[in-house]
């Protein structure tokens, strides 16, 4: 089976202020938990099946990563903060 696999390439801004923050989204992964189908069978109080929405994509069949990335200022080693 074929995999896709997406890095991040990391990157300082040239300014930047500590704490600052950035966000990436990879979007359309597929949902592991449906298998992309948005749903799965389960059965009603009558025994008779019936499709429920997925909990976790809500349907759609795919979820969405958002990756922050906060930029602070290095600890020396050794220093003592003086």
């Amino acid at each position: 089976m074929s995999k896709t696999t997406r890095m991040i390439e990391l990157r300082h801004p040239d300014h930047f202020r500590p704490g600052s923050k950035e966000t990436l989204a990879s979007r359309g992964h597929l949902c592991n938990y449906c298998s992309g189908n948005g749903f799965f069978w389960g059965s009603d109080q009558y025994g008779r099946r019936t499709k429920c929405e997925c909990p976790l994509c809500k349907g759609s069949g795919e979820v969405d990563a958002f990756v922050t990335i906060e930029w602070k200022p290095s600890k020396r080693e050794g220093s003592d903060g003086a």
